[in-house]
């Protein structure tokens, strides 16, 4: 008798500032074709954004007792899984929503999560290798942590598979580079060494522009003036990738990473500041210039850049080939179904 087909399950959502946007590890979805689709989106947006139907009062209640978690969205999961077979739950952002469903996932189902936070933010709390060591497959957006992932879940299939990027939007545009350093982000991001770094830039080199994209409430960090953005279009931040001169990313750590992806799909050149000695597998050090949390060293950098502004056409095609969402959806539909 022949063997029925795994079904392919996507249980994602899409963060507030992807939502809408080209970028975000949802994006997959467009690319990969999953059998069913259980979308937490509006339990996303219900629990960690201002919706004017839902009162403050429950909404907190609902964050007390649940912890952040997208609870209704998992007890979906766990519903189908009892009651269907051949099942493969793809999990894209676990750390938001799953905690029994790897326990309780019926008969002949599987549950593969994409890890997409550093190691160190479960180790924290052992009931998340209760849960983990439940999954049947973990992929992980970063290969530098893939021993300390198999040290910690001994039990579960691991495999590195890249974020990807949408390279036909993120792309090299033949404009002129300013004289421009560009921030990009929110998420571990050190935004106290970022504004201590643009203060001594502008004493040393006044004719720069400084522009930083995040959100709101992080404008308070910087003190000189840089001119601060948030909620920008994709067009927006498309001509500021391919029109600055330099990307400056001073991150406490990181695995995968938009900003890098995007701005390195336009070509433009960037420095990471970081103390995080497991860095990037993305690109090697050939491409990107890394550099510690030292202000002098990193502004000597920053100059250089400035001074020596460089176009990477090459460079782009080479992120477009080899993390484009096609490519990427194709190679974790095998991994899922395997």
């Amino acid at each position: 008798m022949e063997e029925k087909r795994n079904k392919i399950v996507y249980v994602g959502f899409a963060f507030a500032h992807h939502k809408y946007t080209h970028a975000g590890y949802h994006q997959i979805k467009k690319y990969l074709q999953y059998d069913i689709c259980i979308d937490g989106q509006w339990e996303y947006d219900f629990v960690y954004n201002k919706i004017e139907l839902f009162p403050v009062l429950l909404r907190k209640l609902f964050r007390k007792i649940w912890k952040w978690r997208l609870v209704v969205t998992e007890l979906i999961c766990i519903i189908l899984a009892l009651v269907g077979k051949n099942l493969v739950f793809h999990v894209i952002y676990p750390e938001n929503i799953i905690k029994y469903l790897p326990h309780i996932k019926g008969r002949n189902n599987k549950v593969v999560c994409t890890i997409h936070q550093p190691i160190a933010f479960f180790q924290s709390d052992e009931r998340w290798q209760n849960t983990f060591k439940k999954v049947d497959k973990i992929i992980l957006v970063s290969d530098k942590e893939i021993e300390s992932w198999r040290i910690y879940l001994p039990n579960v299939t691991i495999k590195y598979i890249p974020h990807g990027i949408d390279s036909d939007f993120y792309r090299y545009e033949a404009k002129e580079r300013r004289s421009q350093v560009l921030m990009v982000g929110n998420w571990l991001r050190n935004f106290k060494f970022a504004n201590q770094v643009f203060c001594e830039l502008k004493k040393r080199k006044k004719n720069v522009d400084i522009v930083v994209v995040t959100n709101e409430e992080n404008f308070c960090h910087f003190t000189t003036s840089v001119k601060l953005m948030t909620n920008i279009s994709d067009e927006e931040l498309l001509l500021l990738y391919n029109t600055s001169a330099l990307l400056f990313l001073p991150v406490y750590a990181f695995t995968a990473n938009n900003a890098l992806l995007e701005a390195a799909s336009c070509g433009l050149p960037i420095l990471i500041a970081t103390d995080d000695k497991c860095r990037s597998s993305y690109l090697s050090e050939n491409m990107i210039t890394y550099e510690s949390f030292d202000i002098n060293n990193v502004i000597q950098k920053i100059i250089y850049k400035l001074e020596n502004v460089d176009d990477k056409e090459l460079f782009s095609m080479w992120v477009s080939k080899h993390y484009n969402w096609a490519y990427i959806a194709q190679v974790t539909n095998e991994y899922l179904i395997s």
